[in-house]
């Protein structure tokens, strides 16, 4: 069997066996991967809202909410949010002591 054969062979486990059960698989890939994009780019003016506000807030003022303005660039990240709520961050850390 030729290199190309062997990669398409290969290929057959991701798509299913028979071609209309493996065009309906990849079209519901399709569909799923642009329906995520068009929620994330429905989230980006939300987000860019939210991140201005935290930015008008005074040093004070994220102090109180754990945050430092270092933060800031970070917040939308998951990871963030994550170690946000199990006291990671490093405005956590300087409100432990």
């Amino acid at each position: 069997m030729n290199t190309h054969m062997a990669n398409i062979s290969s290929l057959s486990g991701l798509f299913g066996t028979n071609e209309a059960g493996a065009t309906k698989n990849v079209l519901a890939r399709i569909a799923a991967w642009f329906s995520a994009r068009l929620t994330t780019l429905g989230d980006l003016p939300r987000q860019h809202r939210e991140a201005a506000e935290l930015a008008r807030f005074s040093d004070r003022e994220l102090s109180d909410i754990g945050l430092t303005r270092s933060d800031l660039d970070n917040i939308q990240s998951p990871q963030f949010a994550a170690d946000y709520n199990k006291g990671r961050n490093s405005a956590m850390f300087l409100t432990r002591a």
